[in-house]
């Protein structure tokens, strides 16, 4: 995976990918102090990506942890992130047969499950 390191020529990122894919969809949501999160979803690349704008940072001694939801209703850990800001975040895991996508505030270190509930949560089925 090429992870966007300053190379240009034809070589996609896998956050290019899926955000310039025929089948991508995505779910936009506001948070309090004009926050504005996505999760762009490409269901034949398999991935999502996450594109934040104006996130504070994480409490002290905590992240921000996102999660993919399973058809089965668990939540899979997808990334970290340490601090705000506006930045674009490509999710690990099967996001072609997620159902949904959420962001909690996590111990430093992150979680194995959610252990607060979500600050966000981004619906598939509303994707557009």
């Amino acid at each position: 995976d090429v992870s966007g390191s300053g190379q240009h020529g034809t070589q996609l990122t896998a956050v290019d990918r899926v955000l310039q894919a025929a089948d991508a969809k995505r779910v936009s949501i506001s948070l309090p102090g004009g926050v504005r999160a996505s999760v762009v979803r490409s269901v034949t690349e398999g991935k999502a990506v996450l594109v934040m704008r104006n996130m504070p940072p994480a409490p002290s001694g905590h992240i921000y942890e996102v999660w993919l939801q399973t058809p089965g209703g668990a939540m899979v850990p997808a990334a970290t992130m340490s601090n705000g800001g506006s930045r674009t975040v490509l999710l690990e895991g099967d996001a072609a047969s997620a159902t949904g996508a959420g962001i909690t505030v996590e111990p430093q270190g992150g979680s194995e499950s959610p252990t607060t509930k979500p600050i966000a949560l981004f619906d598939f089925s509303r994707a557009t």
